[in-house]
């Protein structure tokens, strides 16, 4: 399972690394909303991952949306994360998944949401969860591109052929990096004298 934990150098580069863009839009009260959204889906998705009743993917696909809307400093913090590179890498890669899958994360999450709409006695979060509800199952039925479970495992045989490739290109350029080339010293007394 992902772990979502933040180092001291990872917090610092967060608040440090921002892109050009990030740097020239300002914070808006949307912008602020958008990032409050995402940090609560992660947390969610995080839980998700430790809790087999809980789904995480379709948290993390929220969370990915809102840090995408909220900032680009943030959405490359979150694309950085083991948990987003463990749960929603592919899907995001290849926007697919099969029939079967989209059933079980969408009727997990909407069965878990459902019971937090009738446990919670404030209509404010009955709507807000009834929102979540909406949004979530629109994004799946109209980003996420349904394929066959054959599809799949193609586009996984892929992906780890082109995981392969990149780790083999990466031991070659380590490899001619470490290696130091010879300087070619003069041996004859003729190099010597002149």
């Amino acid at each position: 399972m992902g772990r979502a934990t933040l180092s001291a150098s990872d917090k610092d580069k967060i608040m440090t690394e921002g892109s050009s863009e990030d740097d020239k839009t300002p914070l808006t009260p949307l912008r602020v909303l958008y990032l409050a959204l995402g940090f609560f889906f992660f947390g969610l998705g995080a839980v998700g991952a430790f809790l087999p009743v809980l789904p995480t993917t379709p948290f993390l696909l929220l969370a990915s949306f809102f840090f995408t809307k909220g900032s680009p400093r943030f959405e490359k913090w979150f694309t950085s994360t083991k948990l987003y590179k463990d749960y929603l890498a592919s899907y995001l890669k290849h926007r697919s998944m099969t029939r079967k899958r989209k059933f079980y994360l969408l009727g997990l999450a909407t069965v878990m949401m459902v019971i937090s709409m009738v446990l919670v006695p404030r209509i404010e979060v009955r709507i807000f969860l009834l929102t979540m509800i909406i949004f979530m199952h629109h994004y799946f039925v109209r980003y996420i591109k349904t394929i066959s479970p054959e599809e799949e495992q193609a586009l996984i045989l892929q992906d780890k052929a082109e995981l392969l490739l990149l780790e083999e290109k990466l031991a070659l350029q380590e490899m001619y990096a470490s290696e130091s080339v010879p300087v070619e010293s003069p041996t004859s007394s003729d190099d010597l004298t002149s």
